[in-house]
């Protein structure tokens, strides 16, 4: 019991200083290449803080364990937009950039729609049972998809943020100050993890459950300790950026390699988490679209009514 309170200490020690150095680092990163913050967000500052998803989920998947791998990226993405998106829009308005936003929002859609395409689209049946999967080549799809987004987010041309800036920032010290905080997250993620696990462990809780909601939040933790830092330094650019490239990098890439690694065997009760997903992905997509300037509290309130909501839910299912 000590050990885990002492690995949940130092996690959020380790996540939060991470989240400071990864947004410090990525924001002088954007100006020193006059590269949009959003841009940023969406690539350098996404793969940081789904660092925790992919450990998670390599070693799940090394162990033939669907059941986590689904879970932690299904929960990890309801909890990034209606959890962390609503607690930092409540501390700070996030600004809504006038290019490139709403193509990012659909794209995650999108991503989500392939996912349950090929889970549904590749069946086999086990003793005139069907269950659904998502294979090795299903699984590189995704990847390449990955691959071919990464792609389109570099040919963004959304530099206003930084076209007057005329200071040049020295490369090395913001270099340094995001691999410290992509280091310091993946780290702090973990020894909550194990922390919360052990803490789990005593009250029996079943995988899928610990996986949805415990797992989900713990990797996501890196999420939100980025975002929040993001929005208290006035960089909400950022925080808008970490959570749109979180997504698609968790289903695309983190999916991806999990399935290429092993065939996952997908739960029929995680279609309604999967439902989740996309209905909150949706919801981004149209407080993006009526949102002018900034994402009001409003909003920001209601995504956090909707995170309670699927709480409640989840609970009512597996207790």
């Amino acid at each position: 019991m000590v050990i885990a309170i002492v690995q949940l200490i130092f996690g959020v020690i380790a996540l939060w200083k991470g989240g400071d150095f990864l947004v410090k680092g990525a924001a002088d990163l954007a100006k020193r290449f006059n590269i949009s913050e959003l841009i940023i967000g969406l690539t350098l500052v996404a793969f940081g803080t789904s660092a925790p998803e992919l450990v998670v989920n390599i070693i799940a998947a090394k162990k033939n364990e669907a059941d986590i791998v689904f879970g932690n990226i299904l929960g990890s993405n309801i909890s990034n937009v209606l959890l962390i998106l609503g607690l930092t829009g409540i501390i700070l308005p996030i600004k809504v950039p006038k290019k490139n936003i709403k193509i990012n929002a659909i794209i995650v859609i999108f991503s989500v729609v392939i996912l349950a395409g090929l889970i549904m689209g590749s069946k086999i049946v086990n003793n005139d049972e069907i269950i659904l999967l998502l294979s090795r080549s299903e699984g590189g799809i995704c990847m390449l998809l990955f691959t071919t987004y990464l792609i389109f987010v570099f040919k963004q041309k959304d530099n206003s943020s930084n076209e007057h800036n005329e200071t040049k920032v020295s490369i090395l010290i913001p270099t340094g100050l995001f691999l410290l905080g992509s280091i310091l997250l993946p780290f702090g993620g973990q020894s909550l993890i194990t922390a919360i696990q052990t803490l789990a462990n005593l009250l029996s809780v079943p995988t899928a459950l610990l996986s949805l909601f415990l797992l989900a939040i713990s990797t996501s933790l890196p999420e939100l300790a980025a975002c929040l830092v993001a929005a208290i330094k006035h960089h909400p650019e950022l925080a808008l950026g970490n959570i749109l490239g979180s997504n698609i990098c968790n289903i695309l890439l983190i999916l991806g390699v999990s399935s290429v690694i092993n065939p996952l065997t997908f739960s029929t009760y995680f279609r309604i988490d999967l439902l989740w997903v996309l209905g909150s992905s949706l919801i981004l997509l149209i407080i993006i679209m009526l949102s002018k300037e900034k994402i009001s509290s409003i909003y920001s309130w209601l995504l956090l009514l909707g995170y309670t909501l699927y709480v409640s839910q989840l609970m009512s299912r597996f207790i």
